[in-house]
């Protein structure tokens, strides 16, 4: 239930952002915790307030050392992808506020600077095909992996198939739902 869930979020963000939650930090299990029921809630929602509030969630978390820092950045950059626009551009404007509060998150300032680079140069409203180039090269500098292979390895078939999902999930389905 989304009016649950998204209270609960909330409050979840407000008290890691307050630091009430930092004697839970790891090795506490809570951020796993955290982490797996913002997952298993947010899977294939439409809510828009819940995954909002869950990137939130996500965001306050990069405060926790670093098990917990890199499954919350994988979760915000899994976010950066989003089918809804507004959620791409929360996720993208939270990390990189977060690598300007916390310059501490990167070890190497020349991955620091491209972070910050790539975060503040794209426009993360875009169609998801023109966000996940940048998204793909935040995930070497921010985790050190390589990032996720697309399921769809024919471009034409990916630059379709965001085409039919922005149709279908977009910002303007989500107006046309919400009959604004």
């Amino acid at each position: 239930e989304s009016r649950v869930s998204v209270p609960c979020l909330e409050t979840i963000e407000m008290l890691l952002t307050s630091g009430c939650l930092q004697v839970c930090a790891p090795p506490c299990d809570l951020w796993q915790r955290i982490c797996k029921g913002i997952q298993y809630e947010c899977r294939g929602s439409k809510d828009i307030k819940k995954v909002m509030a869950a990137a939130k969630v996500l965001v306050s978390l990069l405060t926790f050392p670093s098990p917990a820092r890199d499954e919350a950045l994988r979760g915000i950059l899994t976010y950066m992808c989003h089918r809804y626009p507004k959620v791409r551009s929360l996720s993208g404007e939270a990390l990189y506020c977060a690598l300007c509060a916390n310059e501490d998150l990167l070890d190497d300032d020349d991955k620091f600077d491209n972070a910050l680079e790539i975060l503040s140069s794209t426009q993360w409203g875009d169609s998801v095909s023109i966000v996940r180039k940048s998204r793909n090269e935040l995930y070497p500098l921010l985790l050190g992996i390589p990032a996720p292979e697309s399921k769809n390895l024919d471009s034409k078939n990916n630059q379709d198939s965001d085409e039919r999902k922005q149709q279908e999930y977009g910002y303007d389905a989500l107006v046309k739902e919400m009959h604004y």
